[in-house]
């Protein structure tokens, strides 16, 4: 397969340029990440560059990077820049809906900055509720530099978090497709019915459900995998943040 190019996003061709001009030089770019699979939380990162002079490392939208790209992007940016996750787990995007789960996540990332910026600019049509002038951008994760460090950010969290949940419930292999509508997770939703991580409000999750409600055989002496996993609590704060401290070096307070 070939891969698809890659132009440059540079800050001084981007829309931050737009925002220094207005009077604002402090500009947080906001991306999401897990908005889609049907397991664990939807992470969103807020982030303000120190400098406007780009990295000597490659930044684009995260889906358009390797893994060892996006960690090695990661680690320049924690470096060089003012970071903010905010992340909100299943349960509470099955009770809100994943929108406003979303919109919730990128608020909390701008919160968790440890200074205000002066303008926000949000990839996607839509901005959370914020005490900042806000920017939606459509495509803002390939067309703006710091939204694309956004997006690296939430998608390494958020993957190392599906990591993390793997190990509590090593059955539905978490670490493999991190949450996603995948053969393989569709194969040990059936196999095991959902586990605390899944959104339950989600189609095929809720199709599992009753699959494994017929299933006694499933329901009796759940253990790890290749039998049905024990069924974890849903983890505290402290255990996510330490996690989060351990393998990614950034917290957010709203778990």
């Amino acid at each position: 397969m070939r891969s698809q190019p890659w132009t440059p996003v540079l800050p001084s061709l981007s829309p931050e340029l737009t925002g220094l001009t207005a009077g604002a030089p402090r500009i947080a770019g906001v991306d999401e990440a897990g908005r889609g699979p049907w397991a664990g939380p939807v992470v969103a990162a807020a982030v303000v560059l120190q400098s406007r002079r780009p990295f000597s490392i490659r930044v684009d939208d995260s889906k358009r990077l390797t893994a060892l790209q996006r960690a090695r992007a990661f680690e320049v940016i924690l470096e060089h820049a003012d970071v903010g996750v905010g992340i909100v787990c299943a349960s509470e995007i099955d009770r809100r809906n994943i929108f406003r789960a979303t919109m919730l996540a990128m608020q909390y990332a701008v919160e968790d900055l440890p200074s205000a910026p002066e303008l926000v600019i949000v990839d996607g049509p839509h901005a959370p509720l914020t005490t900042v002038p806000c920017r939606p951008m459509i495509g803002g994760d390939r067309r703006c530099y710091v939204v694309s460090c956004a997006s690296i950010i939430a998608k390494v969290v958020r993957d190392r978090l599906m990591v993390f949940y793997h190990r509590l419930a090593p059955g539905y292999a978490f670490h493999r497709h991190k949450g996603y509508g995948t053969v393989l997770h569709a194969r040990r939703l059936r196999q095991f019915g959902p586990s605390v991580f899944h959104r339950h409000s989600f189609r095929p999750v809720l199709e599992s459900i009753a699959g494994v409600a017929h299933d006694t055989t499933i329901l009796a002496n759940p253990v790890a995998a290749p039998s049905a996993p024990a069924q974890p609590s849903q983890p505290t704060p402290a255990s996510v943040a330490s996690v989060v401290t351990s393998e990614v070096t950034v917290t957010s307070p709203h778990p």
